[in-house]
């Protein structure tokens, strides 16, 4: 179902660079992940997790709302998160900046992907198309990501 603001779903990757932390340790970053999910008001339907030997992991949280991952590379500093919604009253951008947290990158970049664009006009055969004017892709640095979402906090909390 199309939610209000016209798409199915965001999409948000990010590539996190010269982590300072970069835990190989699996419980605390399944304990990172289900507070982002908590955090985020996304209910964890299933998970899996797994260490690489002799360093590295990878978390899965499937989600009722779709899913959250996180691959973790030690030896490089560096994180990569990828979180996908559907759902109307998650917040996965609290789950990402929670996740940036925890990693504490000195550089990175955060994209975000709306999914199933729909407005009102349809095909012949009845498929909706999406509209032209809306960016369906933005790519931030990771200062300009956390300022955006620190901005959209900011609308929200005068609405």
């Amino acid at each position: 179902m199309v939610n209000n603001w016209g798409y199915l779903g965001i999409k948000i990757d990010a590539d996190l660079y010269g982590c300072r932390v970069v835990p190989d340790d699996l419980e605390l970053i399944k304990r990172g992940m289900l507070s982002a999910a908590n955090l985020a008001n996304m209910n964890v339907v299933g998970e899996d997790f797994h260490k690489f030997h002799p360093q590295g992991l990878s978390g899965h949280l499937t989600l009722a709302e779709s899913h959250m991952d996180v691959s973790i590379w030690p030896e490089y500093r560096f994180a990569e998160i990828d979180i996908r919604s559907c759902g109307d009253n998650a917040e996965p951008d609290r789950a990402m900046i929670h996740l940036i947290n925890i990693f504490q990158p000195s550089e990175g970049w955060v994209e975000r992907r709306y999914t199933g664009i729909f407005d009102q006009k349809r095909t012949p055969s009845g498929l909706y198309l999406p509209p032209s004017e809306h960016p369906r892709t933005v790519t931030y640095s990771l200062n300009d990501y956390i300022a955006f979402v620190d901005s959209s906090r900011t609308e929200k909390s005068r609405l």
